[in-house]
């Protein structure tokens, strides 16, 4: 119900925008946008995300930076100061989310991600690939790091016989994971110029494992399938 409402919501809003645009443009009716009005296409989203999913480091990073760029526009901030310091903004805080994601993770759902200490389950690809399989061998879950490079993590003969969670990272990079028939997939994604395809199949029934997909793409995709 929530993600209908959602998807009625921004189809809307994207519908009536354009034909506001159009309109203006051929003359039909003139009507004024604020200055900066496109910034509300960032502002909108990441404000979404703090009331569905609560104050996370990306949202409100994404939420500073519409708001910043809102003022920009409405010579509250100088431009050109503005864009130099955008980038900065992204790298610290790609470094925050890099060295604490993994306590954040823990402590928001320590029930769910369960990645064993002493198990090697951390799998990072930089400016290469690496192919993660677990042949007939059970599965308790993982993270993966593409930076410049790719992971795929193959759990198609995987055993998951309870919920796992796999905490993806890609940075201009790529993670593929293939998960099997008997489950099901749950997706929360951070996407920064990056998203998620999910294309796993979709089941009702209850009492299936789940696979919960934790991810954050900066310029990077995760491929479910």
């Amino acid at each position: 119900m929530g993600r209908n409402w959602q998807k009625w919501f921004w189809g809307l809003i994207f519908i009536a925008t354009g034909v506001i645009i159009t309109g203006n443009i051929l003359e039909l009716w003139s009507i004024k946008l604020f200055d900066g009005w496109w910034t509300l296409f960032v502002i909108l989203p990441s404000l979404g995300c703090i009331i569905g999913g609560g104050f996370r480091l990306w949202n409100t990073a994404v939420l500073c930076i519409g708001l910043l760029l809102l003022a920009a526009m409405q010579n509250f901030l100088d431009i050109n100061v503005l864009w130099k310091l955008i980038l900065p903004i992204v790298l610290l805080t790609v470094g925050l989310h890099i060295l604490f994601s993994d306590k954040w993770a823990k402590k928001r759902q320590a029930a769910v991600f369960r990645v064993s200490e002493k198990s090697d389950n951390n799998y990072m690809g930089i400016f290469a690939g690496q192919n993660v399989q677990y042949p007939n061998e059970k599965f308790t879950g993982a993270a993966l790091t593409a930076i410049f490079g790719g992971v795929e993590l193959n759990l198609k003969s995987a055993i998951i016989s309870e919920d796992v969670a796999v905490v993806c990272t890609s940075i201009f990079g790529g993670v593929t994971i293939i998960v099997p028939a008997n489950v099901k997939v749950m997706v929360n994604s951070t996407p920064i110029f990056g998203g998620v395809s999910n294309d796993a199949p979709v089941f009702v029934e209850e009492g299936l494992p789940v696979i919960h997909v934790r991810s954050l793409c900066v310029f990077g995709g995760v491929e479910i399938k």
